[in-house]
């Protein structure tokens, strides 16, 4: 597979940004000055970076079955690739996901609905119903894992009917799956579902695996795209639109702060789709060409965190509970606590992540 120019210090840094989304949740905000709420509520607005995680699931995936359709290269062997995705995301989260659930028990005792989630979350299903929509109760992230299973599988569906076409019939086909998708998103909400409790009033149904997965067919048109030309050269003006694309994403989100989860989409759904999303993939696909951007962010910081990234998300939610609940009691009201609070988080999750990579997530190895 071809080496993308800046591709593996961006999920370094979507990797940072989300643990600090995270720990901003839990920041005191009492008497906060104006431009510092301001602020509060342009932080709130980071979640849309996870967009990126389910576009590079699309891109990366595709790729040897674009080398396929495009350059007559060897066809991916399906089994094969079921089977490394599985190693790669299984071990590291089964042992999150156990070591939440006997978190979760020790604080707060153990309750008979906590099976059924925890069952959604090693069948990776837990975006069928509201009621196992998170996986456990102390590691809310983990919720993301199942629907990028569900975009991996997904896209790897639509390479393969790509693949068993003409190639002039694969534009229409991607449209064609466009439509299908947004139909099925369409069907999905209309059910009856029965309404969630907290943020899953708002957040369920219109977290469907389906919107997501045209997320991923974004990425798959990148991936078309540098299969097909494959000889273009780096230029400036790619750094140019890159940078362009970052500034109007943030720009957005910075007018818009404090807006509802769902508004400024369409459908209404996660992310701002498909503003934003649409914006996220310019920026990659800009950053794959850039001159500059993409070796800036290639650096050995990011492109180290990149490396750990997947158990950092996995474990930093777990690491943050555990702070919490033992050390850390007055993080909501103390903001110098919450500093070394953040800190102390930051820190051990790095430490714990690196480790969960050399000794879990590389067992295979």
């Amino acid at each position: 597979m071809q080496k993308l120019n800046g591709i593996s210090g961006l999920r370094g840094i979507i990797a940072l940004i989300i643990v600090l989304y995270h720990l901003q949740q839990i920041r005191p905000i009492q008497g906060l000055a104006d431009w510092d709420w301001a602020l509060y509520e342009f932080f709130n607005m980071l979640p849309v970076v996870v967009a990126v995680f389910f576009i590079l699931t699309g891109l990366l995936r595709s790729l040897g079955y674009w080398g396929y359709i495009l350059h007559d290269e060897k066809k991916p062997d399906i089994r094969k690739v079921i089977i490394d995705r599985w190693w790669r995301i299984a071990p590291a989260y089964y042992v999150v996901l156990t070591a939440s659930f006997v978190w979760g028990i020790y604080i707060s005792g153990f309750s008979l609905s906590s099976l059924p989630q925890l069952l959604s979350g090693f069948t990776f299903l837990n975006w069928v119903s509201p009621t196992i929509f998170f996986p456990t109760s102390v590691n809310g992230p983990l919720w993301f894992i199942g629907y990028d299973m569900m975009g991996y599988v997904f896209t790897v569906a639509m390479m393969i009917g790509l693949a068993h076409i003409q190639k002039k019939y694969i534009y229409s086909s991607i449209i064609a799956y466009i439509c299908i998708f947004l139909s099925l998103h369409g069907i999905w909400v209309s059910l009856p579902w029965i309404p969630g409790d907290g943020i899953l009033s708002v957040w369920f149904p219109h977290y469907s695996p389906f919107i997501f997965a045209l997320y991923s067919i974004m990425g798959i048109v990148i991936g078309g795209l540098i299969t097909g030309y494959r000889n273009m050269t780096k230029h400036i003006i790619w750094d140019v639109i890159f940078v362009t694309s970052i500034v109007s994403i943030f720009s957005y989100l910075w007018i818009i702060r404090g807006a509802p989860d769902l508004a400024y989409s369409y459908p209404m759904s996660p992310y701002r789709f498909p503003i934003i999303p649409g914006l996220w993939a310019i920026a990659i696909y800009a950053l794959i060409y850039s001159r500059f951007c993409g070796i800036w962010i290639d650096n050995r910081f990011f492109t180290w965190i990149a490396g750990i990234s997947y158990s950092l998300y996995l474990w930093h939610g777990l690491i943050i509970s555990i702070l919490l609940m033992t050390i850390f009691h007055q993080v909501y009201t103390s903001f110098t606590d919450w500093s070394i609070f953040s800190m102390a988080t930051i820190a051990l999750s790095l430490l714990v992540a690196w480790a969960s990579v050399r000794w879990i997530e590389n067992i295979r190895k």
